[in-house]
This record gives C-alpha cells, sequence and structure tokens, in this order.
C-alpha cells in the first residue's frame, strides 16, 4: 500500500486498483484506490515511518501527538512528547523510534513504554532548531539528524556525536561555494551502514568509518531529499528545488 499524511489531520491509506484483464492477458493498473481514512490526530501530520517487519506504520503530529497503526487501517497505540514534533523515524528494531521536535531536538522513543529514553540537542544555532530529518543506519548504532545549518551523526550506545558537519565544512569540500548558500535538508546511511549522504547543495558522500569523502556530486538547484537504491545500494537519486530527478551510479570502467 501508499500512506499519505496531510495538513487536514487525516492518514489515508491507498492499495492498487485490481488489474483489468483482457482475454487472459493482465493489463497495467489503472491506479489506486483508497481503502482507509485514519483520524487519530488533531494538529497537522508532519510524518510518517514504516515499522521494519511492514505490517504497522507510526505517524506524528505538530502537537507532540503519535500513534501505531497497522495497514488494516487500525490505531493501536497512541502517545505524545511534550515537544511540537517534526519528524519521525523508526528505529531498525522497531521497537524504538526517534522523534525529531521543531525546538531542536531529537528524542529516542520506547514505544511499548511510551517513554523518552535520550534526548539529544540537534539546534546549531538559536534560528536553525528545527530538525528537518532523521535517519538510523541499518544496524541501529548511529542516529542522523539534520536541521537547515548542520547534520550530526551520533552514537546511540554512548549517546554522543560521532560527527557532524556545518554549510563551512562542505563549502571547503566544493569549489568555493559561500557557506551561507549552503542549506542542509537531507542526510541517509546506505544499506550496509558504512557509508552516509548528505543532501545540500550538492550530494556528498562520507565513509562513516572516518568520515572521508567519497565523491561530490552535483544534483541540481539545492538538492532537497536523497534516497539509496539498487543492488548493494550503488545508485542514489536525488530531488531537487529545480523541479528534477536524478539518478548517480558508479562509473563502469
Amino acid at each position: 500500500p501508499i500512506i499519505t499524511a496531510s495538513s487536514d489531520k487525516t492518514i489515508r491509506i491507498w492499495a492498487p486498483k485490481p488489474n483489468n484483464t483482457d482475454e487472459g492477458v493482465a493489463v497495467r493498473s489503472m491506479g489506486w484506490t483508497k481503502t482507509h481514512i485514519i483520524k487519530a490526530h488533531s494538529a497537522e501530520i508532519v510524518g510518517l515511518s514504516t515499522h521494519p517487519c511492514g505490517q504497522y506504520f507510526v505517524s506524528a503530529a505538530a502537537d507532540g501527538s503519535w500513534a501505531i497503526h497497522s495497514m488494516g487501517g487500525q490505531t493501536i497505540i497512541n502517545g505524545t512528547i511534550d515537544s511540537p514534533i517534526s519528524q519521525v523515524a523508526f528505529h531498525p528494531d522497531g521497537m524504538f523510534m526517534g522523534v525529531g521536535t521543531a525546538d531542536g531536538y531529537a528524542k529516542i522513543v520506547d514505544i511499548k513504554q511510551k517513554q523518552v529514553l535520550a534526548v539529544l540537542d540537534v539546534a546549531s544555532a538559536e534560528d536553525f532548531k528545527s530538525v528537518t530529518g532523521l535517519h538510523f543506519s541499518e544496524n541501529g548504532y548511529y542516529f542522523a539528524t539534520t536541521n537547515s545549518h548542520g547534520v550530526a551523526v551520533w552514537d546511540l550506545r554512548k549517546q554522543k556525536k560521532a560527527h557532524s558537519w556545518t554549510p563551512s565544512d562542505l563549502a571547503q569540500e566544493g569549489e568555493g561555494e559561500c557557506p551561507e548558500s549552503i542549506v542542509f535538508a537531507d542526510a541517509r546511511f546506505d544499506n550496509s551502514g558504512k557509508y552516509i549522504a548528505l543532501a545540500a547543495d550538492k550530494i556528498h558522500v562520507f565513509k562513516v568509518k572516518g568520515w572521508h569523502t567519497m565523491a561530490v556530486l552535483s544534483g541540481g538547484d539545492c538538492v532537497k531529499t536523497i534516497a539509496w537504491v539498487g543492488e548493494n545500494s550503488a545508485e542514489i537519486i536525488a530531488a531537487s528545488s529545480d523541479n528534477s530527478l536524478r539518478t548517480f551510479a558508479p562509473v563502469q570502467e
């Protein structure tokens, strides 16, 4: 299914329409049909994340509320935190989740107990507080947080920052860009957890151990979001503010 959430405080679950057939020959599905509408929040919904098992998902709203739902449209758990939420992401083990807040914190939440286990101070400056991106590494040890002025990787075993990047750091990697023009939008680990890609003025790829630069890719005007795709996360897809979608793959020699 496809899950959508919007500012009207509702969640919709969509399923493919049944394939049409013509004399036994399957025809491509003509579209999607709405199967469930969930009304579990009283404020704008700002984030969704699918559980690792694929049978559940979490929704989070700007008023600090969150809820766990089944793909069948049932709300199973409701909870709240004491901050306005801006992002949400499941931990790979499915028992915890990361919640980003509009006042500059990332919180690790025990879903069953509905308790906050750790609070990480993400805000890099007074004017750049809201958390705009969250992502866990494949083994769940590292946790990447993004706001417009920086990306940080946290070691959750120690609850300490393992590495971070600012606009000045990326400007040094580029070709004389002005740091003031660099805005961070996203950070994603590959499926192995060995590499992390940052979306900003360009796509910056780093090795997790040692944090060495592996590649700097031009993704158009202001890269907004990225994803690792393909076998062994060999490719990166980037969406940019110039209305473009680009795919990057290793050069075949």
